[in-house]
């Protein structure tokens, strides 16, 4: 049953396409381990891990327009018919 709704949930996200929004290419569901999304490549990989990558000094204007895409992908995802968050 929970393989069967997380499959119906990567149906729908993997249609999303937002500029600012991470595209799910598809997924793989191996026996042995937990289900993996496969997205879009990321040069400088997650948001949380480029956030947190002691190596990288972001500058406020970066920082700004980092913000700037966040909301906008979360006001895309709110205002879809029906909402998807």
């Amino acid at each position: 049953r929970s393989r069967h709704r997380f499959l119906e949930e990567i149906a729908v996200i993997s249609k999303i396409r937002h500029p600012s929004v991470t595209t799910v290419l598809g997924v793989v569901m191996p026996r042995s381990r937990d289900p993996m999304l496969v997205t879009e490549y990321m040069e400088l990989g997650s948001l949380g891990n480029l956030l947190l990558n002691k190596q990288v000094t972001l500058t406020g204007e970066q920082l700004y327009n980092i913000f700037v895409s966040v909301i906008q992908g979360m006001r895309f995802l709110h205002d879809a018919k029906p909402p998807i968050l």
